[in-house]
């Protein structure tokens, strides 16, 4: 299928812990250019930043104690200019989870989930948990690292959150989309983890294990025939440059030199103060 003729491409990677990351992952991006990144075990505390240029982020990060390192969570990383907004999780009784709603043009909102499920939790909340996150919208994508195992999509085991998920495809009107190729690899082993459910969505759709990243997952890119173009045109704005000066004053903004000495902190403020500059020149633009 012609790659040119996709209108909207997600991405999606078990990080193991995404600060470690985040300049391979900004050069992923560059190369693939996905409009929207859905992240799981993004190990994200409330101290921590974590900020790309150009895009949007929403975090779910697990509560942890103060004595222990973070550990889950969950990320979504949307391009800045597509029409948006937070989407409110219920209360889960086992995933983690991230959601935005999208209004594609001449169709219905979109509600897009990054998801993770840990292997160690109790199984029997999981599809109730789905049930609701489906519920937010009338078409959704949910996509992530369900740490499922079913031989109907490639893995060589069946497990308990395998069965869940098979059961859920076979009773409701909910699609899988997962590549022919394993995701999760681990100590002589190789499995399909991550996939993506979704409901109501009659997109085509292509979807790749990508050998890219260092985590023991691959990202997935999925690829999506919208039938028109995803990508909303850029806004014509008219910038008061006064204003924006004034707001990037110390009056308003305090700078804080790049101090760090490694590739990855230096990636982490330098990204800090590019959103910081992306923020102020929204505030002083009006549309034309």
């Amino acid at each position: 299928m012609d790659p040119s003729c996709f209108g909207f491409r997600l991405a999606s990677w078990n990080a193991n812990g995404v600060k470690s990351h985040i300049v391979e992952l900004r050069d992923f991006i560059d190369k693939h250019h996905p409009d929207i990144i859905l992240i799981q075990e993004s190990h994200l505390g409330p101290g921590d930043t974590f900020q790309i240029p150009n895009y949007t982020t929403y975090r779910s990060d697990r509560p942890h104690a103060p004595n222990q390192n973070p550990r889950g969570g969950t990320v979504i990383l949307l391009k800045s200019f597509l029409p948006h907004h937070h989407t409110l999780i219920p209360p889960m009784g086992t995933v983690e989870a991230t959601s935005v709603t999208l209004p594609p043009p001449r169709t219905n909102p979109l509600v897009v989930t990054s998801l993770y499920i840990s292997p160690c939790v109790d199984h029997r909340h999981i599809a109730t948990d789905l049930e609701a996150i489906f519920s937010l919208g009338h078409a959704s994508i949910i996509c992530g690292d369900f740490n499922a195992h079913h031989t109907s999509w490639g893995c060589h085991r069946i497990d308990s959150c395998g069965s869940i998920i098979k059961n859920i495809l076979d009773n409701t009107d909910t699609q899988i989309i997962a590549p022919t190729t394993p995701t999760r690899f681990g100590y002589n082993s190789a499995s399909t983890s991550d996939f993506a459910l979704t409901r109501n969505l009659h997109w085509r759709s292509q979807v790749e294990s990508i050998a890219e990243l260092s985590s023991y997952h691959n990202p997935l890119l999925i690829s999506f025939d919208t039938d028109t173009r995803f990508a909303f045109p850029k806004r014509n704005v008219r910038t008061d440059w006064e204003v924006f000066q004034e707001l990037l004053s110390p009056a308003h903004y305090t700078f804080q030199p790049i101090t760090a000495h490694t590739g990855e902190n230096v990636e982490t403020q330098a990204a800090a103060i590019t959103d910081r500059i992306l923020h102020v020149h929204a505030l002083a633009s009006k549309p034309i």
